[in-house]
């Protein structure tokens, strides 16, 4: 199943994101029934159609906002019981299809629903990562320096902060990549295999290749120069899905993840590409 976005926490002045919970938060926090509200999924990753945006405030607990998709009924009448923030982003892409190459304009929505008074009688511990980053809000070119994660735990009873622990981030994090998620991302939108010069820093990322007394390499070469233009899709596919598998015997999965994700759509070759 694709990973879910997951929801997320301001505290002291930072947005974190929400690794996991302990106690008893799936009773505490308004249901969309309760809210009057319907929401459909967006997209796999987000199959509620809803994604929650906490604050902790004064030592107090709040549903700060909801970022939604509403059912078609409620998309465009107002909700009389909270604010409602709709906001509009165009992004220019490249588009690879049997008409060829072409740039295209994606067209994407958000709609924000915003609460005053929904403070969560929450008893328990939120597990937080941080910097909470945006692709949107960050230059491309940043996205390739993210900054190392920090973890802490936040402990609550009835909603109010009792004391936040600094924790190793790598113990918290349940939803670390795998290699499934992270193939069903390299095979969207029709990619195929990073373009040579991409595909060969990914290779000079693996740990522990080496080469063989015979001239070749373990794992085998990225197939870039000549065998580019003399090898199948198929056979460019499969090589660079070895790469993949060696990444994950080696624990380099979310290393390999972040720098796949960094790649512009034009650093990708496209199935029609070669």
């Amino acid at each position: 199943m694709t990973d879910q976005i997951p929801d997320s926490c301001t505290f002291d002045g930072r947005r974190w994101e929400i690794v996991s919970c302990d106690g008893n938060h799936c009773e505490c926090i308004p249901t969309n029934d309760e809210l009057g509200i319907k929401t459909v999924a967006s997209h796999t990753a987000n199959w509620a159609g809803r994604i929650n945006h906490f604050l902790v405030l004064g030592h107090q607990l709040y549903l700060a906002k909801i970022e939604v998709t509403l059912d078609t009924e409620q998309d465009t009448e107002p909700l009389e019981r909270f604010r409602r923030e709709v906001v509009t982003r165009y992004e220019p892409m490249q588009c690879f299809d049997a008409e060829g190459e072409r740039e295209v304009i994606n067209e994407y929505r958000s709609d924000y629903i915003f609460f005053d008074d929904v403070a969560i009688p929450f008893t328990g511990t939120l597990h937080l990562s941080g910097p909470y980053i945006e692709d949107w809000d960050i230059p491309e070119i940043a996205l390739e320096h993210e900054p190392e994660a920090e973890v802490i735990s936040l402990h609550f009873s009835d909603g109010e902060l009792i004391e936040p622990d600094v924790l190793e981030f790598d113990s918290l994090r349940p939803n670390a990549s795998t290699f499934d998620s992270l193939w069903d991302y390299c095979t969207s939108n029709h990619r195929l295999v990073p373009l040579p010069p991409q595909w060969t820093e990914l290779f000079k990322m693996l740990h522990n290749t080496q080469q063989k007394a015979s001239g070749g390499w373990e794992p085998p070469l990225p197939l870039i120069l000549a065998a580019w233009h003399h090898s199948m899709p198929i056979e460019k596919e499969l090589r660079f899905k070895e790469h993949l598998k060696w990444a994950e015997e080696q624990g380099q999965l979310d290393e390999i993840e972040m720098f796949l994700r960094s790649l512009t759509e034009d650093q990708w070759c496209h199935f029609g590409d070669a």
